[in-house]
């Protein structure tokens, strides 16, 4: 019997089905035995058909085509302060580590001040400069909020710029490319 190659990729095992989606392979096991996946078994192997698994996952084709964010990212290391409105007092130095036109990826060792850090959803101010064309420096002064803390030897801190103005979304989208 001479199968068409064509016809042979539309099966998958559950190794190719758990490396497709990025989990392990008992979860696929598993799913399987919930009947959140559909597969057929052949003797004590399972065979799953790619269109079945694309259509229980249809956000994973487009997440994986390209880019997913709404706003594309670059890895930086840019110096800001941050400054904490609900605690006037508060300002502290650290790294921009990644940045958009949507909102940034700040670390920092210590950004406890007086017993207060920032939480989620308080409000942020930030303040950093980027080098633009000719050795100019422009300063941004950008309201943020936080929408994730994280505390892993260092402060991570994810935040979403709010009332970025669009000149200077522009000016930051062409920065990042």
């Amino acid at each position: 019997m001479n199968e068409n190659k064509n016809n042979q990729s539309h099966f998958m095992t559950a190794q190719e089905v758990s490396d497709y989606l990025r989990i392990p392979l008992n979860s696929v096991y598993y799913l399987t035995q919930k009947g959140d996946i559909q597969a057929v078994k052949i003797g004590k192997h399972w065979r799953y058909v790619k269109e079945d698994i694309d259509s229980i996952f249809p956000s994973r084709r487009t997440k994986m085509k390209g880019e997913h964010r709404q706003f594309p990212r670059i890895n930086s290391d840019i110096s800001c302060q941050i400054h904490l409105p609900l605690h006037s007092t508060i300002i502290k130095t650290t790294k921009i580590k990644n940045l958009s036109c949507g909102g940034a990826l700040l670390c920092g060792d210590d950004l406890t001040v007086h017993n207060n850090r920032p939480t989620c959803d308080d409000p942020l101010d930030l303040h950093f400069s980027l080098e633009e064309e000719e050795r100019i420096n422009r300063t941004y002064h950008i309201k943020t909020r936080v929408v994730r803390v994280e505390k892993t030897g260092r402060y991570l801190i994810a935040v979403k710029f709010r009332g970025l103005r669009n000149i200077e979304r522009s000016i930051l989208a062409e920065y990042i490319g």
